[in-house]
């Protein structure tokens, strides 16, 4: 991360010129009071000098945290984490005039949740959510089960028709922000509104009204990482990573082509999803899983490389990846004539597989998270997913309604037989 390391030097540096401005203040005191000690405090600001001309931390006072660079780079945070806050709050309050507030409470429009004791942190958008639901006057709308009605299909407007005086747009500005925060559940809807945003017409700003009210019931949905926890969504609890990838084939009325969704889980939660419609025509639906793949690999290894940089360990075991496709499994673990239509840049995956840096894994329809990510799912697998993705509470709002009755008798209920 050269961005990282640039800050990082630069404080390193700004470290070296307050001491090296310390030290030569002290230098003009005790030349005044005591000629003996002046070639101390010559000593000690060229070693200042020095150490400011390089980039590298000054010495710490008496009484200061030892904070003593690591392999990566010496970085600031990482000594922080290592001395004891406190003292470090109390010593570099000495330096510069600072305002201790605590721990981190909202942090760009997301709350965050840090409990030290069971080891985990929660994050959540209720509150953004909240006046965005104010501002478009839905703040006491019905909630919905799903993000879209239930098959919805994606048809663009008349072009001939004039724009309706809606705020679709600035709506959609709105939700992206979530979908690409805390909020993985509705990205396939607001990535599929988000095609219309030049020409849209009331279709779809009803479509966009019932995402409110689909947000409206899950205002409670967290993110939530845990050190030591559940791992019965599939998700690793000791921070390494794994990936669900799946595709949608031809979902795409007009151009007829496939939509990528993957996610990605380390310590219980998200932390890295995708919904997007794919850069070319598959032919199949084999082909459209096995694109889905690729792109998968090329988010997981900046991922890994991000968590190799982080804890300055080299990850020696391969990343697990689940698809719900087994002829586009097959290709990717064992090179297929078949496939030499596809684009070299798709072939990414396996070299991927064959270097150990990413095994596959089939995983059964029904139980890939991915798919809430393609398409819109119905009630109940909607709600399977998002309880696998979020660390949820279910409002009482949010509660299928009871269907009136029409007044004739139920049919007579058969026993089903498995075959």
């Amino acid at each position: 991360m050269p961005d990282t390391r640039r800050v990082v030097h630069t404080i390193h540096a700004r470290f070296g010129a307050i001491k090296n401005k310390h030290a030569a203040s002290s230098q003009q005191q005790q030349e005044q009071n005591s000629g003996a000690s002046a070639s101390h405090a010559n000593k000690t600001a060229q070693r200042s000098t020095e150490d400011s001309a390089t980039g590298a931390p000054p010495a710490p006072r008496a009484g200061e945290p030892q904070l003593q660079p690591r392999a990566l780079g010496g970085s600031v945070w990482d000594q922080l984490l290592d001395s004891d806050m406190a003292a470090f709050k109390k010593a570099i309050s000495k330096r510069f005039k600072m305002k201790d507030l605590g721990s981190p409470d909202i942090c760009l429009g997301i709350k965050v949740q840090h409990d030290r004791k069971a080891r985990t942190v929660t994050m959540s958008q209720e509150h953004y959510l909240r006046s965005v639901l104010e501002t478009f006057g839905m703040a006491d709308c019905k909630p919905v089960g799903t993000p879209l009605c239930t098959g919805y299909v994606d048809k663009p407007a008349d072009k001939e028709e004039p724009l309706p005086d809606v705020p679709f747009r600035e709506l959609l500005g709105s939700l992206l922000y979530a979908a690409t925060m805390t909020r993985p559940d509705i990205s396939a809807a607001v990535s599929i509104l988000s095609r219309r945003m030049q020409h849209f017409g009331m279709d779809h700003w009803k479509a966009a009204k019932h995402l409110l009210r689909y947000i409206k019931g899950t205002l409670s949905y967290t993110i939530k990482y845990a050190a030591t926890g559940d791992t019965s969504n599939g998700s690793t609890a000791d921070g390494v990573l794994s990936a669900y990838s799946d595709a949608s084939f031809a979902s795409d009325v007009d151009t007829r082509r496939s939509r990528t969704g993957f996610v990605v889980f380390c310590s219980t939660g998200p932390v890295s999803w995708n919904s997007k419609l794919q850069a070319t025509v598959a032919t199949a639906s084999a082909d459209a899983e096995y694109m889905a793949l690729a792109a998968t690999a090329q988010e997981l290894m900046f991922l890994r490389q991000l968590q190799e940089e982080l804890t300055g360990a080299v990850l020696c075991e391969p990343t697990l990846v689940h698809t719900d496709n087994q002829p586009a499994q097959r290709v990717a673990e064992h090179a297929a004539s078949r496939m030499r239509h596809i684009l070299v840049k798709y072939h990414y995956i396996r070299e991927c597989v064959d270097t150990k840096r990413i095994v596959l894994s089939y995983l059964a329809t029904e139980h890939m998270i991915a798919d809430l990510l393609t398409k819109i799912l119905p009630r109940p697998k909607t709600a399977q997913f998002c309880t696998m993705l979020f660390d949820q509470r279910p409002l009482p709002g949010c509660q299928p309604r009871a269907r009136p009755h029409s007044g004739r008798s139920p049919r007579p209920s058969t026993p089903r037989q498995d075959l």
